[in-house]
């Protein structure tokens, strides 16, 4: 009986957290800079339409797509926590 409810457990979280994978919403461009200066950053933070969650994401990981700050967008990605961590796809709605 044990074993049931933990194969049960594992396929629910294992379907829910694959059905977050797509995350929509609009873009909010995020300057972060050190005490110092001498080190900035530009990350994108989306909020999920649907969870309310926010999520991080390195300017850097989007290539071959133009996006700013305002723009709503579906993401096809893999994250840990709230940091996105690898983009599958990305399209502008």
């Amino acid at each position: 009986m044990f074993r049931i409810l933990l194969m049960a457990i594992s396929i629910f979280l294992s379907v829910s957290v694959a059905a977050e994978d797509f995350i929509v919403g609009k873009l909010e461009e995020v300057t972060v800079e050190d005490k110092s200066f001498s080190k900035v950053e530009h990350l994108f933070l989306i909020k999920d339409e649907v969870s309310g969650n926010y999520f991080f994401l390195d300017k850097k990981k989007i290539k071959g797509l133009s996006v700013k700050h305002g723009d709503r967008i579906s993401i096809d990605a893999e994250y840990e926590g709230s940091q996105i961590v690898e983009v599958r796809h990305i399209s502008l709605l």
